[in-house]
């Protein structure tokens, strides 16, 4: 396969993903895969396994080529998005969601926690240790956090947009400001455990995804928890000049 080819392919991949496991789709079986495994480049990395395992699939089925366009592939397809998440998950660059329930969560949050998970395939534990994610009572979104840059690429930029999902984020030309420069290269890798809003969890199932934790992360007494890498609206309007060079 060429470079072109392997790109191709990707984009292919992501809109099966949008068409069958997105927000429109009908009965999704489980969440598509996070956008931020297909933007990591590195040798050995999530994307590099990504297509490892898709051209694995292939020859297991027998296929000359994939075809992300005909009906009759459809569950095949389904199939072999979940054994590349199977793959991501063998290698740590995917880990399942276990959920630790907090007690200041009403009865109400819990049940329908209880009935979110089984779409999302999550998993509910006893022990904040074993939680990848702990969930707190409804936060209110705050209205001056609009974006924030996820990681450059010389003078290109991924935006993600404040309680968007990932498959929203935006690639262009764009100078953010010194102070919330994000990192060069690849995303930042994501933390072993987070304290979000239960928001996160009810929000993710509306777009069959999982949603960026640091849009709804707080404290451990449960108020949203401030984040000085995300810019206001004024700012990122101001991102598409080009800086003069100082001196």
């Amino acid at each position: 396969p060429t470079a072109k080819s392997l790109s191709q392919l990707i984009i292919q991949m992501i809109q099966f993903q949008e068409d069958n496991l997105g927000k429109g789709a009908k009965n999704p079986p489980f969440p598509r895969l996070p956008l931020r495994h297909f933007l990591d480049f590195t040798p050995d990395g999530p994307l590099c396994h990504i297509l490892a395992s898709m051209h694995q699939f292939k020859n297991e089925q027998g296929w000359r080529r994939f075809d992300f366009s005909s009906p009759s592939r459809k569950d095949a397809n389904i199939e072999m998005c979940e054994k590349v998440e199977e793959a991501l998950e063998k290698k740590k660059y995917h880990i399942s969601t276990q959920l630790f329930l907090h007690k200041s969560l009403s009865k109400e949050d819990k049940e329908k926690v209880k009935e979110v998970i089984k779409k999302m395939k999550a998993t509910i534990v006893d022990s904040e240790d074993e939680a990848t994610h702990i969930l707190y009572p409804s936060t209110d979104p705050d209205y001056d956090m609009f974006c924030r840059g996820v990681f450059s690429r010389g003078d290109k930029c991924l935006v993600h947009f404040y309680r968007m999902p990932e498959s929203h984020d935006n690639w262009g030309q764009m100078w953010p400001p010194e102070d919330k420069e994000p990192p060069e290269g690849i995303p930042d890798e994501k933390e072993e455990q987070y304290r979000v809003s239960v928001d996160w969890l009810f929000e993710g199932e509306e777009y069959n995804e999982w949603m960026c934790e640091e849009d709804y992360e707080v404290e451990e007494n449960g108020t949203a928890k401030p984040n000085e890498m995300y810019m206001s609206d004024e700012e990122y309007s101001g991102c598409f000049e080009k800086p003069k060079k100082k001196g």
